[in-house]
């Protein structure tokens, strides 16, 4: 990912999306499972980069737009090598 001219670095990620293949809960029709920062114990973002992040599987509906896809991709800042 290239620098900002603040020096910033950001990566995009795709983690929140995970491939079950097959062997998990039934998903209702047009819906699919992602992993989500565990509410009840994370808090809202942004977190805390030292602290590891707590996730729970959710299911939602399947992304028809950009705009819908957007809930799925998380921004990471990229410091010293590590995301």
């Amino acid at each position: 990912m290239p620098i900002l001219p603040s020096g910033l670095q950001l990566a995009l990620s795709c983690d929140a999306l995970f491939d079950h293949g097959g062997n998990w809960f039934d998903c209702p029709e047009g819906y699919f499972w992602y992993w989500a920062p565990d509410p009840d114990i994370m808090g809202p973002p942004p977190f805390d980069p030292d602290t590891e992040i707590l996730q729970v599987a959710q299911p939602a509906p399947v992304p028809e737009t950009r705009e819908e896809v957007k809930r799925y991709i998380r921004v990471m800042e990229v410091e010293d090598g590590l995301y």
